[in-house]
C-alpha cells in the first residue's frame, strides 16, 4: 500500500484527536497516530484546537440588546410606570422605616441618658450614705473606745480603793487587837494591884488588930 503523502490539514489533525483532551496530548503523540506531516503543522493545528473548544466552554457575549418586538412597545410604558410605582413605594416604605427607626434611636439615646443620669444621682447617693455611715461607724467606735477608757479608769479607781479600805480594816483590826490586848493587860494589872492592896489590907487589919488588943 503506497504511503500517504497528502499534506496535513486540519480535518487529519482533529480526527486522529477525536473526543481526547486536547491539552492532554501533544504533536508527537498525534504525529504517531496519523503518520505523516510535520511537527510544527500538527502542533498549529493543535493549538487551533484548543483555543476553540476553550471558547466552546464559555457562554457567547452578546454584545447588543435586542430590539424589543414591536407588540411589546405599547406594554413597555406601562410596565415601566408600575416598575417606578413599586420603586417608589418600597423607597418610601424604607425613607419611612428610616425615619422609624431614626426617631427610635433617638428615644434609646434619651431613655439610656436618662437612665444614667439616674444611676450617676443613685451612686451619688448611695457613697454619700456609705460615708455618713462610716463616719457614724467611727465616731460610735470613738464613743466606745471613751466609754472602755472611763470603765479602766473606774476599775482602777474602784480596785484602789478597795484595796485602801482593805489596808484601813486591817489596820483597824491591828488597832483593836492591840487595844483588846492592852486592856487585857492593863485589866490583870489592876487586878494584880487589887490583890496586893487586898493583902496590904489585910495585913493591916491584923496589925491594927493585934495593937489593940493589949490596950483592952
Amino acid at each position: 500500500m503506497p504511503a500517504n503523502t497528502a499534506p496535513l490539514t486540519f480535518d487529519d489533525v482533529a480526527q486522529a484527536l477525536g473526543n481526547s483532551d486536547p491539552s492532554s496530548t501533544n504533536a508527537s503523540k498525534l504525529r504517531a497516530i496519523i503518520g505523516r506531516g510535520s511537527f510544527g503543522t500538527i502542533q498549529k493545528h493543535l493549538d487551533t484546537i484548543r483555543e476553540q473548544r476553550a471558547e466552546a466552554l464559555h457562554p457567547v457575549e452578546v454584545s447588543k440588546t435586542p430590539d424589543a418586538p414591536p407588540e411589546l412597545l405599547s406594554m413597555w410604558g406601562a410596565a415601566v410606570a408600575v416598575a417606578v410605582a413599586q420603586v417608589r413605594t418600597r423607597l418610601d416604605s424604607v425613607v419611612q422605616e428610616r425615619d422609624g427607626l431614626a426617631q427610635a434611636l433617638a428615644s434609646a439615646r434619651g431613655d439610656v441618658e436618662a437612665l444614667a443620669g439616674e444611676l450617676e444621682g443613685a451612686t451619688a447617693r448611695a457613697e454619700a450614705a456609705l460615708t455618713d455611715r462610716a463616719q457614724q461607724v467611727a465616731q460610735l467606735q470613738a464613743e466606745a473606745a471613751q466609754h472602755a477608757q472611763a470603765l479602766q479608769t473606774q476599775e482602777q479607781a474602784a480596785a484602789a480603793l478597795q484595796a485602801k479600805l482593805s489596808q484601813q480594816v486591817a489596820e483597824g483590826v491591828q488597832q483593836i487587837q492591840v487595844s483588846e490586848l492592852q486592856a487585857r493587860l492593863g485589866a490583870q494589872a489592876l487586878q494584880t494591884t487589887i490583890d496586893r492592896l487586898t493583902d496590904q489590907v489585910g495585913e493591916l487589919k491584923s496589925l491594927l488588930a493585934l495593937q489593940a488588943r493589949p490596950n483592952a
